[in-house]
């Protein structure tokens, strides 16, 4: 635990001290037990962020994701305003938007470590490309974080196929045939 702002500022510009990882993710543990989520935690993110990384370097050019309302339009990945590059990192997180220059960005997808804690975030795509990696990386999520994360979808899991099918082909991960049904709560979950 960090004692005084010297101690504080001596962390802080030590390059990977797992300290400096708490005090970026704003999480400093007070407990062994504490110490030991912590690492868990970061360990999960740290997945999360390489199975976003691998997703979003093999984005299809079009998805007819969430009922294929964008088909015609190409699935590009901007930062989280819709323009410069999205942010795939293990401290700041997962930040990513559509493109803005061609009407296809809405709200910012950003997952950091420790930020879903006891909180309820949203990321509307309006059915927009984007929804693609967004519904991959909440997938990703999911798997890594377990009960640790709460995920809940205004779609049914045909606006889902498509995502699933994504993750399982580029990630090579099989979803179990109830993990729609345990996210949404939804009885109409069966995967083909």
């Amino acid at each position: 635990m960090v004692n005084n702002a010297q101690e504080m500022e001596k962390i802080w510009y030590s390059q990977d001290s797992f300290e400096r990882k708490c005090i970026l993710s704003a999480r400093i543990p007070d407990s062994a037990d504490d110490i030991k989520r912590i690492e868990k935690h970061l360990l999960a993110f740290k997945k999360i962020v390489s199975d976003a990384k691998k997703l979003y370097q093999e984005l299809p050019r079009h998805t007819t994701t969430a009922g294929g309302y964008y088909k015609e339009h190409p699935l590009v990945i901007k930062g989280s305003d819709g323009t410069g590059e999205p942010i795939f990192d293990n401290y700041q997180g997962v930040i990513f938007n559509g493109d803005d220059l061609a009407s296809m960005a809405h709200e910012t997808f950003c997952l950091r470590p420790f930020e879903f804690e006891g909180t309820n975030k949203f990321c509307k795509t309006a059915r927009k490309p984007y929804d693609l990696l967004v519904k991959a990386v909440l997938i990703s999520a999911k798997r890594h974080l377990g009960k640790d994360i709460e995920i809940d979808s205004d779609g049914d899991l045909e606006d889902w196929k498509e995502a699933i099918q994504f993750y399982q082909n580029i990630l090579k991960r099989k979803i179990s045939k109830n993990w729609f049904k345990e996210i949404t709560k939804s009885e109409n979950y069966k995967l083909a």
